[in-house]
């Protein structure tokens, strides 16, 4: 039997702290393999996975103001 240990969000935890979590759940596995058949070797598999969503976490908010910039009139 898996416990979880779970723990409350911390005071400064956002939508997109969730919205983040939630792409990760979804999609490591698969990223997880698309770097190992590129030849990724498997101990820096974990680092790269790692990178690829610093990167997204990153660029969320250059993602959003490029959204609103689209949405807003000129």
């Amino acid at each position: 039997m898996l416990t979880l240990l779970l723990h409350p969000p911390p005071a400064n935890f956002s939508a997109s702290h969730a919205l983040l979590g939630r792409l990760y759940l979804e999609h490591r596995a698969f990223l997880r393999r698309l770097l190992l058949v590129q030849a990724i070797p498997l101990s820096d598999v974990d680092d790269v996975l790692q990178d690829v969503f610093i990167t997204v976490w990153h660029g969320r908010l250059r993602l959003a103001r490029k959204r609103l910039q689209m949405l807003a009139p000129a």
